[in-house]
């Protein structure tokens, strides 16, 4: 299972960047339930509902969200970045409408497929050698 393959102290990007998803799983709208992976994962503080905030995103937040996130959205390998962030793995929900902003992820020889499940593909981030 996924939850096995992850330690305490590994950090984890959850994708789609977004706090409220829709997941088929519960037919609804709910939080980002990544907090079960028991893992320090880092996620969308967005609730992106009007003029609603969130909590106060952290620095590594707005790293993702002003580094990564552009890279990834226009295909580029993020593998380098996530290094520099000491990201070690990325986890995308399957089962919403997002998934596929993330195809890149699967063409970066240095992003690998450790997990694909019915519902979730998690990738390993390869360390470059000068990080």
């Amino acid at each position: 299972s996924v939850r096995k393959q992850l330690s305490p102290s590994d950090t984890v990007l959850v994708l789609p960047w977004h706090l409220y998803m829709r997941f088929d799983f519960v037919r609804r709208v709910i939080a980002n339930p990544a907090n079960f992976f028991e893992t320090h994962t880092i996620t969308s503080e967005n609730p992106e509902l009007g003029g609603a905030t969130g909590t106060q995103s952290s620095g590594l937040q707005l790293s993702v969200q002003n580094n990564v996130l552009p890279l990834l959205y226009k295909n580029a390998d993020i593998s380098q970045e996530l290094s520099k962030l000491g990201i070690q793995y990325v986890l995308v929900y399957k089962d919403t409408p997002f998934r596929s902003s993330y195809a890149s992820l699967n063409s970066s020889p240095n992003i690998k497929i450790v997990q694909d499940t019915q519902n979730i593909i998690l990738y390993k981030v390869q360390y470059a050698k000068n990080h």
